[in-house]
């Protein structure tokens, strides 16, 4: 999802340079479609992972999950490719802060 952001919001330039991303030969419209569907995913994943979660405290997790639903919903409403930027770090933010959670799960 942090790759596709890049690519996103990288679209004219990549277009100008005569660059293959995968987002380029969609194009921007189908590439905030493949975004959304990768944060949806992620979310899904993420939820049924902290579902099946012994510990009383995993629903702490949802927070970055909240994070990137956000971002998705936001996603969808941008349509110059260059505001993409702003949600690159949000993206690799809450995948850090869940990947963290979860591996402290584990080994508490």
């Amino acid at each position: 999802a942090v790759l596709n952001a890049n690519n996103l919001r990288d679209v004219e330039n990549d277009t100008e340079k005569g660059k293959r991303t995968l987002v380029v030969m969609m194009g921007f419209k189908a590439g905030k479609w493949y975004q959304v569907t990768l944060l949806a995913v992620s979310i899904a994943a993420g939820c049924y992972s902290i579902w099946n979660c012994a510990m009383t405290w995993a629903w702490i997790a949802l927070l970055p999950l909240g994070i990137q639903l956000v971002v998705m919903l936001q996603t969808m409403r941008e349509d110059v490719p260059k505001l993409m930027d702003r949600f690159l770090k949000r993206i690799a933010l809450s995948v850090f802060a869940f990947s963290l959670i979860h591996f402290i799960q584990h080994f508490l």
